[in-house]
């Protein structure tokens, strides 16, 4: 602003809806995206993120117990389609979901 100049009334109200709609969008963004670490068998946050072999992120003690509970013609909770039993740690969602959760972005 140039020395010398005010705000008016209406220019800082514009100001103030602007902000307050790219929060709205950025709060939209990270609940998008929350939701697709949602563990697909709890629909809660995974404490210990995993991604088995369809590709999906679960949490280790859901999908687990899934495994384990399956018959010879183990399937992905998801798809249906045939997948294996082999879990690998998640720690990029692992990581971004502790970042998210420590900024208060999401509780």
């Amino acid at each position: 602003m140039a020395p010398g100049k005010r705000k008016t009334v209406a220019g800082v109200s514009a100001e103030l809806s602007k902000s307050e709609e790219t929060n709205k969008r950025h709060k939209a963004a990270i609940d998008a995206t929350v939701k697709e670490f949602l563990c697909p068998i709890s629909l809660e946050l995974p404490v210990e993120p995993v991604t088995a072999e369809d590709g999906r992120v679960y949490n280790r003690a859901d999908i687990k117990k899934h495994i384990d509970t399956a018959d010879d013609n183990l399937t992905s909770p998801v798809t249906g389609a045939p997948m294996g039993p082999t879990l690998v740690p998640a720690v990029q969602v692992q990581n971004t979901l502790h970042a998210l959760i420590e900024s208060g972005a999401v509780e």
